[in-house]
């Protein structure tokens, strides 16, 4: 145990510790702090909602088996208008801030109540999986091409932009499969391997790299060589990366979810929390997104309706 001693010169020493270990110490105290503060609830900006039903407007979902089969999942685009795949009426639907409906895009194809994913690239394209099928759909719902990967073949990550589309497959070799957005074939393996086990990797439109591992999530440069970020275990993920690199990571936690926004060169700029709704009270939320501006949007389930909100850092 070691004591910390002020003598008669005002010089701060610690009884057993030396000079450079000290400096060490409260050096690792500074590195991990904002990691070990309490991260501040994002402060809710925007909630649309959206109704459930067979009216043009409204989204259709299944009541027939019992179960609310509905659409999980959505993005909002540079304007902040919401693309939801509507599937029960074969199409991706545009709506604004204020829940008004903007387009309706027919789209028999690519979609269905089996998702896993769906995503809008800023070039108007939608990526989709489901049913053990990748598929990619253009901005007017025209199903461009549909690549099957297997029957039980659930992907752990998908990352779409305009570089490719990366996925993490279960099996020995972890890191991310590429998929050429044209040709629909696998590009290659990206990552590498540590310890025989795969480490994804992505790449952004900036040549920005990012790989996750078990422990640690980093932003690599393109000397190689990571720089500082938030160690997160395999619960945690990248978000989001914006036209400079800066990123945002989301770690699930067990009442609570937390958003850790990082600079270009990994240095942490803001934290915050979405707490889990309390059962009972409101429906679970299940996906989460981000915007250009940094801003999370979730969305929560309800009898006849949803919600999507909008949060923001304070």
């Amino acid at each position: 145990m070691y004591n910390i001693i002020i003598n008669n010169t005002n010089i701060l020493y610690v009884k057993g510790l030396s000079m450079t270990r000290l400096i060490l110490l409260f050096s690792l105290i500074l590195l991990f702090m904002p990691l070990f503060c309490m991260s501040a609830h994002l402060e809710k900006l925007e909630t649309v909602t959206i109704e459930f039903g067979k009216a043009e407007h409204q989204v259709g979902i299944d009541k027939g088996s019992g179960e609310h089969w509905k659409p999980l999942f959505f993005d909002v685009d540079e304007e902040g208008n919401i693309h939801i795949p509507d599937f029960y009426k074969a199409r991706i639907i545009v709506i604004d801030k204020k829940g008004g409906l903007i387009k309706s895009k027919p789209c028999p194809k690519g979609i269905s109540p089996r998702m896993n994913y769906f995503s809008r690239t800023s070039k108007g394209m939608y990526v989709t999986y489901g049913d053990y099928s990748l598929s990619l759909i253009d901005e007017k719902g025209n199903l461009i091409w549909d690549r099957m990967l297997g029957y039980g073949a659930i992907p752990r990550f998908i990352w779409a932009n305009n570089v490719g589309i990366f996925l993490v497959l279960p099996g020995d070799d972890e890191r991310s499969i590429v998929f050429d957005y044209y040709s629909n074939q696998p590009i290659g393996r990206f990552g590498f391997m540590d310890k025989n086990k795969g480490i994804p990797m992505v790449m952004t439109e900036n040549n920005g790299r990012f790989t996750f591992t078990l422990s640690r999530m980093v932003n690599i440069p393109e000397s190689g060589y990571p720089v500082g970020a938030f160690a997160a275990d395999r619960d945690g993920y990248l978000l989001f990366v914006d036209a400079h690199n800066k990123s945002i990571f989301k770690k699930q936690g067990d009442k609570s979810e937390y958003f850790y926004l990082f600079s270009e060169k990994g240095t942490l700029l803001n934290k915050g929390t979405i707490s889990y709704p309390e059962k009972g009270t409101r429906g679970t939320g299940f996906w989460t997104i981000c915007d250009k501006d940094f801003h999370i949007y979730k969305n929560y389930f309800y009898e006849d309706y949803m919600e999507i909100v909008m949060y923001g850092f304070r």
